[in-house]
């Protein structure tokens, strides 16, 4: 039996669209649905997609075609980054009723009302992207992780990378908003709390006045409690040594990073148009390991990028298995 109040979504991708799929999610909470996890019998299913490479791209379309096959009553929405990417491509799709952007996410409430599945009493959107305007709920289920934006967009210009062209340039939240977000979060019990963004390291450079990243987890840390904070993906050149020293100093800072490498061959770096070299690299991960002996580090690696040899492979290997990661 189908539930035309049930909703069920399906979010791919990174950890900044794990917390837009939660605010989606709070979202449909709020404007009376309710969580369906059998995805056959829901009325209402959200695909939150993610366009980082092109398998990324066949997954969604994939999925798009297994949901109407399982659910052929059911209204169908697809959003997130390759909505954003080629809306024209996922309309194609036989069985998707609407399609909207990461700019659109904030607009969920008038869309749903535009397709009939909410009265007109439920106005004044206030979403998930916006700008950098948090949402007003964000539903996590049962699980004691918790996902907060602090960041979106890209300042970067990486030649293999479209994020800055479906996320925006970099951007970051102002920290009352992130504050009262992470207070909501302490309350409802969430143990751990991870910060996200496309750059997280990038916090508060565009803030008026102007801040940083290691002075918002201060703040962030003495408001917390016992509820512990993990960073994501921090580039290369924004892992700075207060953040080692605090997460040397601070057992409530979790003790990982994941440190994008991308290539150990400078040949390619330079192709990638990465803006740091291999001894900046290895020097940032030395010193957190010299400080944090304990820490967790990872690294993203591309392998084959376009004229990339077998013995500049052979570099970026003997770069990994000699460094820090290893």
């Amino acid at each position: 039996i189908m539930h035309d109040r049930g909703f069920h979504t399906i979010t791919l991708g990174c950890k900044l669209n794990q917390f837009d799929g939660a605010a989606i999610e709070g979202e449909l909470i709020r404007r009376g649905f309710f969580a369906e996890p059998d995805r056959a019998r829901a009325g209402v299913v959200v695909i939150n997609t993610c366009t980082v490479t092109h398998k990324a791209d066949a997954e969604a379309r994939r999925l798009v075609r297994s949901v109407r096959r399982q659910n052929p009553e059911c209204r169908l929405l697809v959003t997130g980054c390759y909505a954003e990417l080629d809306a024209a491509a996922v309309e194609a799709i036989e069985g998707v009723d609407r399609v909207f952007g990461n700019r659109d996410k904030p607009r969920l409430g008038s869309i749903l009302d535009e397709m009939g599945l909410i009265g007109p009493a439920a106005t004044g959107d206030r979403g998930c992207d916006g700008s950098t305007d948090l949402p007003r709920a964000l539903h996590f289920g049962d699980r004691t992780r918790a996902f907060l934006k602090i960041q979106e967009g890209c300042r970067l210009s990486c030649s293999y990378c479209i994020i800055p062209t479906v996320r925006g340039p970099s951007r970051s939240v102002a920290t009352a908003e992130i504050r009262e977000a992470l207070a909501g979060l302490v309350r409802s019990g969430y143990r751990e709390v991870v910060l996200t963004g496309v750059n997280s390291g990038d916090y508060g450079l565009d803030l008026d006045p102007p801040t940083n990243l290691t002075r918002l987890l201060g703040r962030l840390l003495a408001e917390c409690g016992p509820t512990r904070i993990r960073l994501n993906s921090l580039e290369p050149l924004t892992v700075s040594d207060e953040i080692i020293a605090l997460m040397a100093d601070e057992p409530r800072l979790a003790p990982h990073l994941q440190v994008p490498l991308q290539s150990g061959s400078e040949t390619i770096l330079r192709r990638m148009r990465r803006n740091y070299r291999l001894d900046t690299y290895l020097d940032r991960l030395a010193r957190v390991r010299t400080a944090v002996p304990h820490a967790g580090l990872g690294a993203d690696v591309i392998v084959g990028f376009p004229g990339e040899t077998e013995s500049l492979f052979r570099e970026t290997y003997e770069f990994v298995e000699a460094s820090p990661l290893n």
